[in-house]
């Protein structure tokens, strides 16, 4: 059975509040692992202009640690890659540095892109070796989250698996989120007989409860946990797929409804507890 020490809260959970608040929101809900985002700030920067040492005294103060760090970095684009090689070490100096597990990369979106899907699996490999060293001397891990988008270079999470392991990049594991899940049609059949869950670092949950097929889906869409019956991506039932296999690590919540950016600190926080109780009650 799953308990509170399982869970995690992206930042996206409570968009609106400042990091301070952001972190202390999490303490309060009894979550000790949280992920920050360079696309949410209240500053110049994801830390909300707060110093290394500042942001640690906050984690220590509230008992709340970095599981990961999602950037903005086109995983797969090879164009001007000193300049992300650079952004790339930066960032893994800044996660080292406050104590934080993982860094994410996304692929790339383009509905216009030419390149065959044998290109596209190169220039994921190419990059994610030279990622994966980076990464490697701070001791940091990375994360590589398939996007289930028409419009995205990597999809599923086979697809994924095999880049992994053609890259050899050992220190890299994949996201498993079931918006994406719902957008790539990943079915349980796929999920048991395609995906290692070894190979799986982290869950990202949400719920969507309009009424919209996967073509039509999208992060607008994307809220709270919704019992299962008003939830069409299934996200609980997607969940008991990994309670029922050999994953053990963290059910992180990535509601990326724009709204949320508006709600008040209370509301955000019953909305987690809430989330979090329909979850491990399955």
């Amino acid at each position: 059975m799953l308990e509170l020490n399982d869970f995690c809260i992206n930042r996206c959970c409570a968009g609106g509040l400042s990091l301070p608040d952001f972190v202390k929101l999490a303490n309060d809900v009894g979550v000790h692992n949280i992920e920050l985002r360079t696309d949410i700030h209240h500053g110049s920067n994801f830390l909300d202009d707060l110093s290394i040492a500042e942001f640690n005294n906050l984690q220590r103060n509230y008992d709340v640690h970095v599981a990961n760090i999602s950037a903005e970095f086109n995983l797969d684009d090879r164009s001007d890659l000193n300049t992300k090689l650079k952004g790339v070490s930066e960032l893994a100096e800044i996660a080292q540095k406050i104590g934080a597990d993982h860094i994410l990369f996304t692929p790339i979106r383009n509905a216009d892109d030419i390149r065959t899907d044998e290109q596209k699996f190169d220039d994921l490999v190419h990059n994610i070796r030279i990622y994966s060293d980076i990464l490697g001397t701070v001791g940091v891990n990375g994360l590589v989250e398939p996007l289930g988008f028409g419009d995205s270079s990597l999809r599923f999470p086979w697809v994924a698996q095999k880049v992994l392991q053609e890259a050899d990049a050992k220190n890299f594991k994949l996201i498993a989120d079931t918006f994406h899940y719902y957008k790539a049609e990943v079915t349980k059949d796929d999920f048991d007989e395609k995906v290692d869950v070894s190979r799986v670092g982290l869950i990202h949950l949400s719920s969507i409860t309009s009424a919209k097929s996967p073509e039509e889906a999208d992060d607008a869409d994307r809220y709270f946990i919704s019992a299962n019956e008003e939830d069409v991506m299934k996200s609980i039932e997607q969940a008991n797929w990994f309670k029922e296999s050999n994953y053990f690590g963290l059910y992180s919540f990535e509601p990326c409804a724009p709204e949320i950016n508006n709600w008040s600190y209370d509301k955000c926080k019953q909305q987690i507890a809430d989330s979090i109780e329909k979850i491990i009650a399955g």
